[in-house]
């Protein structure tokens, strides 16, 4: 008798259970956190990568990497994102302000649930690259 309640126990987890696990949407979050010295490798030796500013406009023009276009992250869309990207596997940087700003990790996780499959994010912002003296543009 124990025994076949068990059976119908766990038959009726595994049913209910896939029946849940398949209704759900799959969501991937893959992207890469990068130091400063490989954010400065893509942008000097990669000339596919894509640099993304995720801060607002006035932030941005007060000083950004050369390379960059700045898509704040409250505009982030497929569309504005592929003026720039040019396939899927294009490899992109997302930036921000600091440490404690979470715009280009926002960003890089929405890339990659609308398709975009390479991003990176240089967790430190503008500040670590500032901080290590490295050249931006007004």
């Amino acid at each position: 008798m124990r025994s076949l309640y068990t059976t119908a126990l766990l038959t009726g987890l595994l049913m209910f259970g896939n029946a849940f696990a398949e209704s759900q949407p799959t969501f991937v979050e893959s992207y890469e956190k990068v130091d400063v010295a490989t954010a400065q490798e893509f942008v000097e030796w990669n000339p596919t990568v894509v640099v993304v500013d995720t801060r607002q406009p006035s932030s941005y023009n007060m000083g950004h990497i050369e390379t960059a276009v700045n898509i704040p992250i409250d505009q982030l869309t497929k569309e504005n994102l592929a003026q720039h990207v040019t396939s899927p596997g294009t490899p992109v940087l997302f930036y921000c302000n600091a440490s404690d700003c979470n715009a280009s990790e926002d960003a890089a996780k929405v890339a990659t649930v609308l398709g975009f499959n390479n991003a990176h994010v240089l967790p430190g912002g503008i500040d670590s690259w500032n901080n290590k003296g490295l050249p931006t543009v007004r």
